[in-house]
């Protein structure tokens, strides 16, 4: 009976931690101001909401979807400053490992497909003022030629002309101090750690 007991102990610290760490994640990412944080695995799913205007064609906000497995390894990766327009902020930029690149060979190949049918579109679009009314038809196109890519490292606009898809080249976040960054960073390592996100291949679960 008592070695039952000290199991039970066991197991309910070790879950008592994974939910630390969890909610240690989901509070380095709402300190900057982002929502619905979700976590599944080694899957990570968090959104913002932005204010609408005619200058951004009415975006109201985005989600972004990370398998952390595929990430490089980042206990030490920087937060770099970076300056455009006399406007400073922080970046920490995470890349993606070696067993990853045949996604990011795939986005290439998509974009080349993409810009032979809409030349105008400039996809994947960086800026949501720079998509138009070729948009919805993009989507459309990715759904029926490259469904892969909902299964890849995305992020998901929202603007007038509907939902919009972008792969993602590597794993940027920015933010206007380098603190939060740090600590998402330090958060995001310890979780993946406790997951053992680390020893996964791309799309793998343990």
């Amino acid at each position: 009976m008592r070695i039952f007991t000290v199991l039970l102990s066991v197991f309910a610290t070790a879950a008592s931690a994974e939910s630390n760490e969890t909610l240690a994640l989901r509070g380095a990412l709402a300190v900057m101001g982002y929502s619905e944080v979700s976590l599944h695995h080694c899957k990570l799913t968090f959104s913002r909401t932005i204010e609408p205007t005619q200058q951004n064609s009415e975006f109201t906000g985005y989600k972004r979807i990370l398998h952390i497995e595929t990430l490089q390894y980042f206990a030490a990766e920087p937060v770099r400053l970076e300056t455009r327009k006399n406007f400073k902020f922080h970046v920490l930029d995470l890349k993606f490992r070696e067993s990853y690149s045949p996604k990011l060979d795939q986005i290439q190949r998509t974009r080349r497909h993409i810009m032979r049918r809409f030349p105008a579109s400039n996809w994947p679009h960086d800026y949501p003022h720079i998509q138009g009314d070729f948009s919805p038809e993009i989507e459309k196109e990715l759904k029926r030629e490259f469904p892969e890519i909902w299964s890849m490292n995305r992020t998901i606009e929202y603007t007038r002309f509907g939902e919009t898809t972008r792969p993602e080249l590597s794993f940027e976040l920015s933010y206007s101090s380098a603190e939060p960054l740090e600590r998402f960073r330090d958060r995001l390592k310890a979780y993946s750690t406790r997951k053992r996100c680390s020893l996964l291949e791309a799309g793998e679960r343990l």
